[in-house]
């Protein structure tokens, strides 16, 4: 785990800004069923439509956010542009684009190679802690 000071901000900024990241595992600490299947699991990342699980994402200079669905699954890609932001040095909004959707998460670390951010989010089960795992792509 990274401490993450006002130094650490930067230089968590700058092992994130530039790079493009692809979501690689979401795992909450209350088990549900997202896809409506009949079986809950903490496992997230098992349970999204797979035209989900490629999406890339990169955090560019000036707070730009760019959520790319890649066409690897999905035949007819799109792109959305949002914005990111740090804020108090240990947490990170991302305005993803689309749907209104605008969340914060604690930056448990980031690093050039991975990236983990946990929120607490709202659930079919009910509320949850979430921790999303990134890892970089070149």
């Amino acid at each position: 785990m990274t401490l993450i000071t006002c130094a650490g901000n930067a230089q968590s900024e700058t092992a994130l800004i530039k790079q493009k990241w692809i979501l690689v595992s979401a795992t909450a600490d209350v088990s549900t069923d997202l896809n409506n299947r009949g079986t809950a699991s903490t496992d997230l990342f098992a349970q999204y439509p797979p035209c989900s699980t490629d999406d890339i994402y990169h955090f560019k200079d000036k707070g730009v956010f760019i959520n790319d669905e890649n066409k690897e699954i999905c035949q007819l890609p799109k792109t959305y542009t949002g914005s990111w932001s740090i804020k108090n040095n240990d947490s990170i909004r991302i305005n993803f684009g689309r749907q209104n959707l605008i969340m914060t998460f604690k930056m448990v670390r980031v690093s050039k190679t991975d990236m983990l951010l946990r929120t607490r989010q709202s659930l079919k089960s009910g509320a949850a802690d979430v921790l999303y795992s990134f890892r970089r792509i070149d």
